[in-house]
């Protein structure tokens, strides 16, 4: 007994040591795999939006009886800085609330404005365009979208409200 007492005052267990779990790979890929597929995302959007607008149409040729033909028409003015001109094709009511198509822009120059098909809903029409306008120097573009309610007034069609959608990425 002598020597089991002897050996057991000696003798001292290590200290336990916790179990580290195995190391989990880097979250950083997975954040950056997230950006790219949103840009993917994004793009394609973008690209279905161009497609389905049919491109610029602001320069073609137009029926200014119909909707479309109005906002194009409207449209070549903005891109001309003719507002004046422009302005003929704001209904009364929107004049009338102050609203001017200078003002749309805020005094940025249009460079384009693409004009999508008319979306016809009973009496009532509406058409997104895309507006580009560059301030200053023209190093800056800015995209605004808006949808476009169209009315029959004085025998020709009228951009009567102008809703905003968003800015473009």
């Amino acid at each position: 007994m002598t020597e089991l007492g002897q050996f057991a005052g000696e003798v001292s267990a290590p200290p336990i040591q916790p179990i580290q779990p195995p190391a989990k790979p880097g979250r950083g890929w997975m954040a950056m795999l997230g950006v790219i597929a949103a840009l993917f995302v994004v793009l394609t959007l973008a690209t279905t939006a161009v497609v389905a607008l049919g491109g610029k149409t602001s320069g073609q040729a137009v029926n200014a009886d119909t909707p479309q033909g109005a906002v194009q028409s409207w449209a070549t003015a903005m891109e001309a800085g003719n507002y004046v001109t422009a302005d003929t094709y704001l209904s009364t009511r929107l004049k009338s609330s102050g609203t001017t198509s200078s003002g749309i822009t805020s005094g940025q120059r249009v460079t384009d404005v693409i004009v999508s098909n008319p979306q016809v809903g009973g009496d009532a029409v509406s058409v997104s365009v895309a507006i580009h306008a560059t301030q200053g120097d023209g190093s800056l573009t800015l995209i605004s979208n808006f949808l476009l309610q169209m009315i029959r007034e004085n025998g020709g069609w009228k951009i009567d409200i102008l809703v905003y959608i968003y800015p473009a990425l």
